[in-house]
């Protein structure tokens, strides 16, 4: 490993798979959540120590940050009984525990988005399927399939009016909110993983060609879906 790659500091008391970790608005804090152990855990960059610990009782999904960074959200499973969590990690203090949609066949939270308002959470389930949760009235808003394969990016737009969701039947769609009425859609091929900017405006895709990650990424306007620039070993085309 080159000594640029070192680790500057390595967080440890997890037990088990951690979910992608997620930094807090400010950049100050990281939320991890270990899945099978149930816990997650609220962490100071410029130290490494560990402020706060959740223990769910439950497997939990990957988390996410409310806009103000005061509260971390995520949802937990026990069986085929699932919930969003809202946890206020400053005093440690669950604020909201709603109810989600039950499901013999799904996990639920395998991806989370919440809009910049801090109003609405969207929930990504396996096989395609999204629900929408309005957290002033702790009510469901939609529970629709979106598409046959699992949804890898989910993302809000327009201060919470679009949500963009990208799924590996290599289509991203621009979903209307809080209806998830398909308002666009991007059809690329051999799709493996994107990225978006937070205003929509560039669209960042890694291709799978062959069975291989493509070392290009394809910078695509997130309006227009025109493919506008390839990079390739840092260079660009």
């Amino acid at each position: 490993i080159a000594p640029d790659f070192l680790p500057d500091r390595v967080l440890e008391g997890h037990q088990g798979l951690i979910w992608k970790p997620a930094f807090s608005p400010d950049g100050r804090m990281i939320a991890t959540a270990a899945c099978w152990e149930g816990k997650v855990r609220v962490w100071d960059v410029e130290n490494g120590n560990c402020h706060q610990t959740l223990t769910t009782g439950g497997i939990v999904s990957p988390v996410v940050w409310s806009a103000d960074g005061n509260r971390v959200i995520v949802t937990t499973s026990e069986g085929h009984l699932h919930s969003l969590v809202v946890w206020d990690w400053r005093l440690d203090r669950i604020e909201q525990t709603i109810e989600l949609p039950n499901s013999n066949a799904d996990a639920a939270g395998m991806g989370i988005a919440v809009s910049p308002d801090d109003c609405c959470v969207a929930l990504s389930y396996r096989q395609g399927r999204i629900v929408l949760c309005d957290l002033q009235s702790e009510a469901v808003l939609a529970d629709q399939a979106i598409s046959r394969d699992s949804i890898f990016l989910m993302q809000f737009l327009q201060e919470g009016a679009c949500l963009v969701v990208a799924a590996f039947d290599s289509m991203v769609r621009f979903l209307a909110v809080p209806t998830l009425s398909e308002q666009q859609s991007i059809e690329i091929p051999n799709l493996e993983w994107c990225e978006l900017l937070p205003n929509g405006d560039v669209l960042a895709v890694c291709k799978n060609v062959a069975g291989a990650i493509d070392c290009h990424v394809t910078l695509y306007d997130g309006t227009t879906a025109e493919a506008k620039m390839v990079v390739t070993d840092g260079s660009s085309a």
